[in-house]
Formats: structure tokens, C-alpha cells, sequence
């Protein structure tokens, strides 16, 4: 039975039946004993990398208590402690983990119980208690050295997202609520080892399959022919480091690495990627637990840095810098020009989790307007409000263009603390409940299952302190184009909202109407305004099938094309620019040449004259003919000149 175990795949998952196998005794017959040994295993198993869970028919309570007082309970991941049957509990376990069955020991007293986890999991080990004799003794349980537990605090984030994930009956939503931050960079000689690791260990998620050692990594990264990144990844639940690593061949467009850690399954990561890449060649080697398509970009990631490739020279590009909701993430999928490097400055806060909208007119205005003393109050005052809130990008002058999304501008609850009457931030994150007005039970249970931290008290804080007053009048939306114009002095690209009705919206007419109105404001404002300029979503939002679950969320296509067009703008006002510095140098070319070409021309003068002067002083004291070169140059007999 153990023959497999000692020569077959890496164990990655020991999963452990409690009575008569974890310790001695039955748990719901009276008292059990602890079996050091076994505690010792775990931990030593721990060390290499290799986790643990429990299968067992107990009471949970009861069972988790005592893992507790013994002091192993935190060790182990996915614990199932139930009356079921044993086949669906590791079926479930080993679903959860992203683990293969060909990675997972299964040890049991009972033999009806190890075959029913092979009928459900054909390719899992299974072994009675006596594999734990010599178990730290096999090869594939030898791991790798994990002092500090990496391993088991990665697990760990999965069985946290795990618990939040049951709380919402839709996944894609969890997803957008997940944060989800992936981060592109060189690979470096700092990262071979992780890289080897992965090349090594990753088989769900490893697409090409091309083993390599430490010498063939080494001669890859000085290989300049290759595009070489590893990529990270961190998400509201945790921080998963290193979970990927990518090497494409520049001459032929193919990607020869690609893989991924199966920490990161299910979340699109790889798909992200390879998007990312622009859907380069691949052969894919199966089997591999995720399919790859040459169509779509998953919208729930956001991206936080790219340093490989063409990337790295974004500080030679134009800098355009696109302010808006998460949705519009979706067009960095489609920017593959190398003359712009886009930035998003999207609705998300990384201190405090709550959707603080950068695209809000009115915490501009309240970063420039407001004295230090009414920020530090509101600081004081409410605990989603910090220094942070109060400095701006759209005032730095690290960009070129400003790309920005006027549907906040359109949609927008606004809320006064009642003291300083200032506006306060937006912090209605698109959940079920609003922490400005609904009721702070509520409120509470749901930012809990979503790991934000936001006590009752706070809440009812919130409401006690602050007043509707209304969403923005069509004067206000204009009042506030203008203060946005005035306040950074750069060319803003606006895009507009679209008019069709969705049955989704509150009051779904009426607010159709606004949007009408508002988007006549806004034709209006660039008409009359030179910088200013619209990416119009009407070209492409004609029909109800043209959006997805809301308003303002639209189909693949609709962000394609409003990339693509606006590419098209930027490169019109480029060229433009050029040709205005074309124009410009020329004119002052001309004005130098008008003010400077008389005293040229005098001062040329003057040079002949001296230089008619000096052939009469050299020949006039001869009075006969010279003849140069066969022609008269001095004759005497005439008048001199």
C-alpha cells in the first residue's frame, strides 16, 4: 500500500482521521489520550512544507476543543469534523486547498473509510496509523525546509477567503470584493530559487511544463531575447507573494514558462496574465486544472505595477492617468501602445477597504479648499478619514492627460457632516447596505463578513453626525467641470454615461432623464472649453444588451472600443502638439530673423567695403596693368573707384 507513497508524486496534504489514528481513544466514547509523536509529525511535517487537515466523524466543538488544548489545532487547515461520510469530507477538503489528489495522504484506522476516500479521490494515497512509524521517512513527504511556516500561514489565507466566500451566493461578486492585486516584475536573480520552486512543484496550473534546473534559469535570465516576469499577488484576505512566473520568447511571440501556484485557483490570475501578454503563442501540455482564452481579461484585478518588458521604459511614454470606478479597469486590457503609459486611480482606499472615490469632484475640492485645522477635525471625527484622503493625485503633475469618468458625477449621494458642513467621502462600496443611512445592525454584519473593520458605534457615529443633501442639480455638475479644469490645468478626456434605461436601477426612468441632462452639460462644457474633450459612451451603450448587471457596467466590446478610440484622441492631440511646436519654433525662427537680419546685412556691408579698400591700398601704387589669371583686376588709366 505504501509503495506508492515512498516513490510516487510530493505529498503537499496529509489529511488525519482522529480516534485510533491522531490519538488513542474515542472521543464520543469518554476521554482520549494524546499521542506525542504524532503532534511531533505534524509539526515536523509543517516545517517541510507540507500541511496538514482532519477528516473525522466527531462533534466539531467538542473535537476542536481538545485539538486546542493540546495545542496542534492551529496547524491544521480545512478541518472537517462532522457525522458525514468520509469520501465527500476529503473530496471537499482537497478541493479547497487547489490540491490534485496525487498530492494528498489520507491515514485511517478503517478500512471502509480509506476505500470510500479512493472511490471519490481515485488518485489519493491512502495508509493505515502504523505509516506514522517511519512517515518522516519517505521521500515524498521529505518537503522543503519551512522554518517560519510560510506554507501553512498561505493555506491559512485560503481558509479564511474560503469562510468569507460561503457568505455570498454570487462569485463574482466575492471576487470584486476580494481586492484582488497582482504586481508584474523582472524576474531577478533574487528570484531564481522561488522561480525553481515553482517550475518544480506547480502542476495544476503549470501550462508548458518545461522542467528545467538552476543553471538553465540562470542562462535565461541573461538571455535578452526573452521577456522574463514573475508575478505576485495580495488580496484583502492576505498577501500570497510569488505565485507566478512567465518567460516569452521575443522573436517568435511564444510563450515557453507559464505557470502559476495552486494558491491562486479560481481567481483568473492566469488568464489575467496571459491577456496581459496580449495572447502570445502557447502550447499547452495537459493536463491543467484552468483553461486559457484568446478573448477575455478578468475585470475583477486590479493591476499594481508592471516592470518586465516593454513596461519599463513607461517614463519615456505619455502619462495618462484615467480616474474612475473599478469597471474602467477593464481598459488596461486593451492598451498595447507603446507610445502611453495608462494609470488607473480607481475606488479603493488600502488603509481602511472602504471605496473612497477619487473620482469625486468634491474631495478634490475639499483637498484644496478645506485649512488643516477642519481636516484634522474630520480626521479626528470619523475613522475612515486620514491624512491620505486629503492628497490628491489629480494635483501631482506626474501625468500628461486626465482621463476621467463622470458616472460618480452623475449618480452621487452626497453627506455633510453637520459641524464643518464639509462634504464628507463617499464610502457606500456598491454592498447591500449603506453605512450612511441603513441600519447599523446590518451595516455591521455585512462590512464583518467582507474583513472590514466598522464597529456599531462607528457607524451610528456616522449617522448621527451627518445630513443627505441630495445628489448633484445639473448647475452643480457644471459648476463643478469647471472647477476641475481650473484646478489642474492639464487636457481632460470626460467620459459621459450612457442613455438607456436598466430595469436594475432605482427608479430607472427618472434617473435616464438625468442622465440625458447631464450628458447635455457635459457636450456643452467641450464644445466651449479648448483642452477638453469626450470619450463618448453613447457611440457604443444603444441598447439594453449592451450592459451587464447595472447602468454603468457594459459589455467586453464597449471597452474595447473605448480604448481603441481613445488611442485614436491621444494620438490626434499628440500629433497636434507637435505640429503647435513645430509652429511655434518657427515662429520664433522668424522673429529672430526679423529682428537680427538688418543688422546681418549692414554688418555684411561694412565687411565689403573694407575689403574693396584693401585691393586699391595693395595695387595703387602700381600704375601699369596686372593681369591675374588671364582678367584685369587694376588699371590705373581709369577712375578709380
Amino acid at each position: 500500500m505504501y509503495k506508492d507513497i515512498k516513490f510516487g508524486e510530493q505529498i503537499k496534504l496529509v489529511i488525519w482521521d482522529l480516534d485510533e489514528t491522531f490519538w488513542s481513544g474515542t472521543l464520543s466514547e469518554g476521554s482520549i489520550a494524546p499521542i506525542e509523536k504524532n503532534i511531533e509529525i505534524i509539526k515536523t511535517l509543517t516545517k517541510r512544507g507540507i500541511v496538514n487537515s482532519i477528516s473525522s466523524k466527531n462533534d466539531f466543538e467538542a473535537a476542536k476543543l481538545k485539538l486546542v488544548e493540546i495545542g496542534i489545532y492551529d496547524y491544521f487547515i480545512f478541518p472537517s469534523i462532522n457525522w458525514n461520510s468520509k469520501g465527500p469530507q476529503i473530496k471537499e477538503i482537497i478541493r479547497n486547498a487547489n490540491l490534485r489528489d496525487a498530492n494528498v495522504l489520507f491515514i485511517d484506522d478503517n478500512h471502509m473509510n480509506l476505500n470510500e476516500a479512493k472511490h471519490y479521490c481515485p488518485d489519493i494515497k491512502i495508509a493505515y496509523p502504523d505509516i506514522l512509524n517511519n512517515i518522516l521517512d519517505f521521500n515524498s513527504l521529505k518537503g522543503k525546509d519551512d522554518p517560519e511556516c510560510k506554507r501553512l500561514a498561505q493555506y491559512k489565507v485560503l481558509e479564511k477567503k474560503y469562510k468569507a466566500r460561503k457568505d455570498f451566493k454570487d462569485d463574482m461578486k466575492f471576487l470584486y470584493s476580494s481586492n484582488i492585486q497582482v504586481e508584474i516584475n523582472s524576474l531577478q536573480e533574487k528570484d531564481l530559487d522561488r522561480v525553481f520552486e515553482l517550475i518544480s512543484r506547480a502542476n495544476q496550473l503549470n501550462f508548458t511544463k518545461n522542467k528545467v534546473n538552476k543553471d538553465d534559469l540562470v542562462k535565461l535570465l541573461d538571455n535578452d531575447n526573452y521577456e522574463k516576469g514573475i508575478i505576485n499577488c495580495k488580496d484583502n484576505y492576505g498577501d500570497y507573494g510569488c505565485i507566478g512566473f512567465y518567460a516569452l520568447n521575443k522573436t517568435n511571440n511564444k510563450l515557453e514558462h507559464f505557470l502559476f501556484s495552486c494558491r491562486i485557483m479560481n481567481l483568473g490570475i492566469e488568464q489575467w496574465v496571459y491577456a496581459r501578454l496580449n495572447f502570445p503563442l502557447i502550447d499547452i501540455q495537459q493536463p491543467v486544472s484552468s483553461k486559457l482564452d484568446k478573448v477575455s481579461m478578468p475585470e475583477w484585478i486590479n493591476m499594481q505595477n508592471v516592470t518586465c518588458g516593454k513596461k519599463t521604459s513607461a517614463e519615456k511614454k505619455v502619462k495618462v492617468l484615467l480616474a474612475g470606478n473599478c469597471e474602467f479597469m477593464a481598459m488596461s486590457h486593451y492598451v498595447s501602445n507603446p507610445d502611453y503609459d495608462i494609470s488607473f486611480y480607481v475606488d479603493f482606499d488600502k488603509t481602511t477597504h472602504f471605496r473612497l472615490r477619487y473620482d469625486c469632484i468634491e474631495r478634490l475640492r475639499n483637498a484644496i479648499e478645506l485649512d488643516s485645522k477642519t481636516k484634522q477635525k474630520l480626521i479626528n471625527k470619523y475613522t475612515f478619514i486620514d491624512e491620505e484622503t486629503y492628497k490628491h493625485r489629480l494635483l501631482s503633475d506626474d501625468y500628461d492627460y486626465l482621463v476621467f469618468n463622470l458616472i460618480y458625477e452623475y449618480n452621487s449621494k452626497r453627506y455633510m457632516d453637520n459641524e464643518t458642513h464639509a462634504i464628507l467621502p463617499y464610502i457606500y462600496p456598491g454592498y447591500l447596505t449603506n453605512p450612511f443611512e441603513d441600519d447599523p445592525i446590518a451595516v455591521y454584519e455585512e462590512l464583518k463578513k467582507l474583513n472590514i473593520e466598522f464597529s456599531i458605534d462607528e457607524i451610528e457615529h456616522l449617522q448621527g453626525n451627518t445630513t443627505f443633501i441630495g445628489v448633484k442639480s445639473p448647475e452643480e455638475l457644471k459648476e463643478n467641470l469647471y472647477y476641475l479644469k481650473n484646478a489642474i490645468k492639464k487636457p481632460i478626456i470626460f467620459i459621459n454615461g450612457p442613455e438607456i434605461e436598466h430595469p436594475n436601477s432605482a427608479n430607472p426612468k427618472e434617473l435616464n432623464q438625468r442622465y440625458i441632462k447631464f450628458n447635455e452639460i457635459v457636450d456643452d462644457f467641450c464644445m466651449k472649453n479648448p483642452d477638453c474633450y469626450l470619450l463618448d459612451i453613447r457611440k457604443y451603450v444603444k441598447k439594453r444588451e449592451d450592459m451587464t448587471d447595472v447602468k454603468t457596467h457594459y459589455k467586453r466590446m464597449t471597452y474595447v472600443n473605448l480604448t481603441e478610440d481613445l488611442i485614436k484622441l491621444l494620438n490626434k492631440l499628440e500629433h497636434k502638439k507637435r505640429i503647435y511646436l513645430l509652429y511655434k519654433i518657427r515662429n520664433i525662427a522668424l522673429m529672430a530673423k526679423q529682428k537680427y537680419l538688418p543688422e546681418f546685412y549692414s554688418a555684411r556691408n561694412t565687411l565689403m567695403q573694407a575689403r574693396k579698400r584693401i585691393i586699391r591700398f595693395r595695387f595703387k601704387k602700381n600704375e601699369k596693368y596686372f593681369i591675374l589669371l588671364g582678367r584685369t583686376i587694376f588699371d590705373s588709366t581709369k577712375e578709380r573707384v
